[in-house]
């Protein structure tokens, strides 16, 4: 184990050596991420405050994740072209081809906005950018489906109280029925029949927010082959 640890290192060494000298090709996909939460705004303004440190790293952590990078590999047969340019074998073990394309990504955080440079470097050009744009893409889908299942939590909690608002409105009238009388129980009966009326219309305008809601993660530019 150790044997093959220590010759892994060393070709992925020689690797990047190689490509040190040549310069190697690097590709860049930008895309416009949404902050975690919701919007942040200055006080007072429409403008949006920008990513902190902390903000970055846990982005581009999520970014060179597993569940980010492993599907790029295997979709793109990268263990196997990987395995024969270092002469190993016919497929790198997942650790070591996700280890190699780590020592080739890098991340970075657009000064004073939203926006992550990906960038790649491969010795060869199509191979970097569609790297690149993968990654970008796998990172969108990831990001959206979690903005989406937020909002389809938020709306399982709106029915919830939609629920529980229809019992008090159905006791607050039935109160008011058999005390016709009695102002204090008209006026209950009234606003509970009023806020009843106004969680159904959130819910209502929700869920065709989310038919139409477009991608939280937007690609600012994909990444095109560098010129040989």
């Amino acid at each position: 184990m150790k044997l093959h640890v220590s010759l892994f290192v060393l070709l992925i060494g020689l690797a990047l050596v190689g490509c040190h000298r040549s310069g190697g090709y690097s590709a860049t996909a930008e895309i416009e991420i949404p902050p975690r939460g919701g919007a942040r705004l200055e006080p007072g303004t429409f403008k949006t405050i920008p990513p902190t440190a902390q903000d970055w790293q846990g982005e581009f952590e999520v970014i060179e994740s597993p569940e980010v990078v492993a599907p790029i590999i295997t979709d793109l047969n990268l263990d196997r072209i990987w395995a024969k340019r270092l002469n190993s074998g016919d497929a790198l073990p997942m650790e070591d081809a996700l280890k190699y394309l780590g020592s080739r990504l890098k991340l970075e955080g657009k000064s004073g906005t939203w926006i992550i440079r990906i960038t790649v470097t491969s010795d060869v050009p199509q191979e970097a950018a569609n790297i690149a744009n993968s990654i970008a893409d796998h990172y969108k889908a990831m990001r959206d489906q979690a903005e989406e299942q937020l909002s389809r939590r938020g709306i399982e909690v709106l029915k919830d109280q939609i629920a529980q608002q229809e019992q008090t409105s159905t006791d607050a009238k039935a109160r008011a029925t058999q005390n016709p009388h009695n102002d204090d129980l008209q006026k209950q009966s009234q606003v509970s029949q009023a806020m009843l009326q106004a969680l159904r219309l959130k819910l209502q305008q929700d869920e065709e927010d989310i038919k139409v809601t477009t991608s939280p993660v937007r690609i600012v530019s994909r990444a095109v082959p560098p010129p040989e």
